[in-house]
């Protein structure tokens, strides 16, 4: 069986005039006449404090449980990708799929995506650690022509890669890199999404069951910790050169940092997220989290609620660092704390 590249993947390749202009509207009109249309708009959890801006806006095709794949509509499409980027999505090229219908079982699914005036997907990453998936790649095939003026707007960035793309041209990334597709000020962009999978997905879809042999998983884990291992590198170097102006860059770092169990980084990404707000902002953000700190603390002297004010206080001082307001609070809570902890101990030995 193919193995599909789960890492080492040259961050991100574009094929030029993959698909010509006829061939994308065919692959339109299999969307639009055998997928019901859903609208997508919602707002994203952002950060404590911060505005819920972190949205998206678009409407979808999506052929949810395989049937436009499975019918072989789209075998014509996999062909395609196969004979134009085989050598960059398989270890081996001799082992990669000969037919279309070998490539369905690393396919997670395939969609329509259309966005039409002020639609936007703000920045976000379709897979990180223990997410319970294997989604490694994320194919686009852009349908529609900027250059012909059937939109305005609308720029795919991935990274920090500006992707200026023309109908029919094929791109690939990583679906764990942070991306945004810019908000549209005209016209309607079209956009199939393909997205890959690992092969342990690969062999439950063939009918494995999910079992995977001893002699696959050892390289599956290992191919993984690659992944995700490149991933982190390349979160670093945007967060601290190209994107490190930008908040949702850092908050995304963080949630990756957290589902990879490192939650003191974690904590410093957020931190960092804010302070990319700018200055002023960040000096409100630890403003707010002073007054939850106290608030937290109350009257009582109960450890829990001085803990959690304590942890509170540090995201401020980690904000704003040296800021003598900060300071002066963090002191009181840390007195209290030692008091309460005294006191606890006087109370056993008594």
């Amino acid at each position: 069986m193919a193995v599909l590249i789960a890492a080492g993947l040259p961050t991100q390749l574009m094929h030029r005039a993959a698909f010509t202009q006829d061939e994308c509207a065919a692959i339109v009109s299999l969307f639009v006449d055998h997928l019901e249309v859903a609208r997508d708009a919602r707002t994203i959890p952002n950060l404590p404090r911060m505005p819920a801006d972190y949205s998206v806006a678009r409407t979808n095709r999506f052929d949810a449980d395989g049937a436009l794949m499975r019918s072989g509509r789209l075998d014509w499409v996999y062909e395609r990708i196969l004979g134009l980027a085989s050598q960059q999505l398989w270890t081996e090229p001799g082992e990669a799929p000969a037919a279309a219908e070998a490539f369905h079982a690393h396919v997670e699914f395939n969609l329509l995506h259309e966005f039409q005036q002020h639609d936007q997907f703000g920045w976000h990453v379709d897979t990180k650690p223990a997410d319970g998936h294997d989604r490694t790649l994320n194919i686009n095939l852009m349908l529609s022509s900027a250059a012909r003026g059937e939109y305005t707007g609308g720029a795919l960035q991935v990274g920090a890669t500006n992707v200026s793309a023309d109908a029919g041209d094929l791109y690939l990334y990583p679906a764990s890199e942070p991306h945004v597709v810019h908000p549209l000020s005209s016209g309607l962009r079209r956009t199939l999404v393909i997205a890959l999978k690992e092969p342990a997905s690969a062999a439950s879809a063939q009918g494995g069951g999910g079992a995977v042999s001893a002699e696959a998983s050892e390289p599956l884990a290992e191919r993984r910790r690659r992944y995700w291992s490149e991933t982190r590198a390349r979160f670093e170097a945007l967060a601290g050169g190209a994107l490190a102006h930008e908040p949702k860059l850092h908050m995304l770092f963080g949630e990756f940092l957290e589902a990879s169990g490192d939650a003191e980084r974690a904590k410093a990404a957020f931190c960092a997220s804010y302070r990319a707000a700018g200055a002023d902002a960040a000096a409100a953000y630890a403003a707010q989290f002073l007054s939850d700190a106290e608030e937290a603390a109350g009257v009582e002297e109960a450890l829990p609620a001085l803990l959690k004010a304590g942890e509170l206080i540090q995201m401020a001082d980690c904000i704003v660092p040296g800021d003598a307001e900060v300071a002066a609070a963090s002191e009181r809570v840390t007195n209290r704390i030692l008091a309460v902890v005294a006191a606890g101990r006087a109370k056993q030995e008594l």
